[in-house]
């Protein structure tokens, strides 16, 4: 196995805390709302709306305080935040009607601060010829994480009276959250001394890479926002049962574990549009079954193939967007249209969860509304190819310089 050098291994053991914080708390986190709130679908999918759209306010947060605190520690800021929402709810569960909408707007914030610093990290910190194999590794990671959480998980809620098997969860992915804030000690202590220039880069114009990464970023987000916010509401809806479900994701983790680690060593920046053009139509087509055939079969087909090849996707698409922050250039570094990725992102999240919620709110059939959620995912699973296929032709002409 080929070795990351020792700053790129501090920082994956800091995500990977995250990670397994993340895999604890998100695996029933938006089954806990429908519960906690009487199976109320619309107040999740809005709070969750609340928090993303929040995350913007985030990033120029962080954007601010960059000069005056080294980068650890404004993760650790961004962290301590993720933690304290965690512990809000924990606290005070009696009340998560009347707090979802302000908890959900301090979520944003510690989200926004958080990514915004991990994204100057992975720019700063990892070394180009080292991006597969670090990508590779952390999503190795966070499936190793997902063989084993979800059905402990599982075991744990359906083991407890009412809601309190998701409180010794939250427990878990607190102490999660701590080890994540020890381990920021061990990252290199930089302090940006120039700008990371938000304002700059949004004004761009006539710039196809910054263009097409803005593209890009949108219908990634919004369709993972979909799949995340609506794909395990649909399988508890037609399993019914958090132990069962657990042990499904539990199983197709091994699977997603095997082949990210196999993809990790295969993959190389010459072969990334034949993979992901592959992957994109084996999704499309998951998904397009699924729609036809909703049931707990079909369920497990789609989430077998996240497995497969869900790993691969991200991969890619992540040293997608490290080339085209690159080639951006323009006067700029590629940490400011990184940064500045993070704005259509976070309107493709939104985008997708107002479609959603607009959904619930004109259709009665929640299975009809699944499957209009589904075509709306498997068009986006192609729709990212032909993006940088249209717009860059996948890399394969000599870059210009856009200035």
């Amino acid at each position: 196995m080929e070795v990351l050098t020792k700053n790129s291994r501090s920082l994956l053991i800091t995500t990977s805390f995250i990670a397994a914080a993340t895999v604890v708390m998100n695996t029933f986190i938006n089954v806990f709302f429908m519960r906690a709130t009487d199976g109320n679908m619309a107040i999740v999918v809005f709070q969750n709306i609340i928090g993303i759209s929040t995350m913007s306010v985030g990033y120029i947060i962080a954007a601010k305080l960059l000069l005056k605190m080294s980068m650890p520690s404004l993760l650790k800021l961004g962290i301590f935040s993720l933690f304290l929402y965690l512990l809000i709810i924990v606290v005070f569960q009696n009340y998560l009607r009347q707090i979802l909408i302000p908890v959900a707007i301090f979520h944003g914030l510690g989200l926004g601060l958080y990514w915004f610093t991990i994204n100057l990290f992975v720019v700063g910190v990892i070394q180009e010829q080292e991006r597969g194999r670090y990508f590779g590794y952390q999503i190795t990671v966070g499936n190793i994480l997902a063989i084993v959480i979800p059905v402990i998980s599982g075991i744990i809620i359906i083991s407890q009276d009412e809601l309190f098997g998701y409180y010794i969860l939250f427990g878990i992915a607190l102490f999660f959250y701590l080890l994540a804030i020890a381990m920021t000690l061990k990252l290199p202590k930089e302090k940006m001394t120039v700008k990371v220039q938000v304002w700059e880069v949004i004004k761009v114009k006539n710039n196809r890479y910054y263009n097409t990464g803005k593209m890009f970023r949108f219908v990634i987000a919004l369709k993972e926002t979909l799949n995340v916010q609506t794909f395990m509401l649909f399988g508890f809806l037609i399993i019914g049962n958090e132990g069962i479900l657990g042990n499904i994701i539990s199983i197709t983790a091994v699977v997603a574990t095997a082949s990210c680690f196999w993809f990790s060593r295969k993959y190389r920046k010459e072969s990334q549009q034949g993979y992901y053009l592959f992957t994109g139509l084996v999704m499309m087509g998951s998904y397009l079954i699924l729609i036809a055939f909703p049931s707990m079969t079909t369920f497990i087909i789609v989430q077998s193939a996240l497995a497969v090849f869900g790993g691969w996707s991200i991969i890619i698409y992540q040293s997608v967007f490290l080339q085209l922050a690159t080639l951006a250039k323009g006067g700029f570094e590629a940490i400011d249209y990184i940064t500045v990725f993070e704005f259509p992102a976070i309107m493709g999240r939104v985008c997708g969860l107002l479609f959603a919620l607009l959904m619930i709110y004109l259709i009665e059939s929640e299975m009809l509304v699944y499957r209009l959620l589904f075509i709306v995912i498997a068009i986006a699973w192609v729709l990212e190819y032909i993006i940088i296929e249209k717009q860059v032709k996948w890399f394969r002409e000599e870059p210009k310089n856009p200035e």
